[in-house]
């Protein structure tokens, strides 16, 4: 029997998904495809982010954020300048903090797993 240790959602990826759903209702939930053209990003990769299966790395966020912006820009000038406020603000407050918190939880489980039977499962 081998052990394995699955890393759970911590409250701060939970948290930096609830801001990031907020951010892209109030831009006027566009479509994945539509938002994933102007960021230069597969839809796929915007689906993950948006059901909270990944977080970004700060550059993927970056081109997430951007590409929210210019769909805004296109409507409300106002909208896109106030996007890429919020983002500046995700990406110090929200993201940079998810990340510390899955690492943390990722190194935890790591040696969580290397106490059960059989130890930690190769990773080939």
């Amino acid at each position: 029997m081998r052990g394995e240790v699955t890393v759970r959602t911590t409250p701060e990826e939970r948290h930096f998904l609830e801001e990031l759903l907020s951010l892209w209702r109030t831009a006027g939930s566009p479509s994945r495809n539509e938002w994933g053209d102007e960021a230069s990003l597969s839809p796929r990769t915007i689906a993950a982010y948006l059901d909270g299966k990944t977080l970004p790395t700060v550059r993927k966020f970056d081109q997430l954020i951007e590409g929210l912006a210019r769909l805004c820009l296109r409507n409300e000038e106002n909208l896109g300048t106030w996007v890429r406020h919020e983002g500046d603000a995700m990406r110090e407050e929200h993201l940079h903090v998810a990340r510390i918190a899955r690492k943390a939880a990722r190194q935890k489980a790591h040696l969580f797993a290397q106490a059960l039977p059989g130890g930690q499962p190769d990773r080939g």
